[in-house]
């Protein structure tokens, strides 16, 4: 389902593939939610508050969806959430530049140094590695 011409990217919630895609209105409800400035500042939006995640995964899929809840989407993703947070940013990078603008953006671990930085890891001695 995926359709990166056409600026989508793909996620599966309750076992059926969605396509999440950020259209001109999407995008400016986006912004208006999220209180940015510029387009630009769409692209720096930070992820890793789940409820802000959530928010902007639904407008995506609503475009292609316009029925789907947001309830549906907390409840139905078991996806990993790098995964989701990598085709959010990947159908909103592709929205605003396109196939070849995301050749040149960084890897989701790169552009969310906080995730990492937040990361608890157990002590040593516990059998568990990093």
């Amino acid at each position: 389902m995926s359709n990166s011409l056409r600026g989508e990217t793909a996620i599966t919630i309750d076992g059926k593939e969605r396509a999440v895609k950020f259209t001109l209105g999407a995008l400016s409800e986006l912004q208006q939610r999220f209180e940015v400035d510029g387009v630009d500042e769409l692209l720096n939006i930070k992820f890793t508050d789940l409820n802000k995640l959530i928010e902007a995964l639904w407008i995506g899929l609503k475009v292609s969806d316009p029925d789907i809840m947001i309830e549906d989407i907390a409840s139905g993703i078991d996806t990993p959430i790098m995964e989701v947070i990598n085709a959010v940013q990947t159908a909103l990078i592709l929205s605003l530049v396109g196939e070849e603008g995301l050749k040149n953006v960084l890897t989701p671990e790169e552009t969310l140094p906080a995730v990492k930085k937040k990361a608890k890891y157990p002590k040593s001695g516990t059998g568990l590695k990093r």
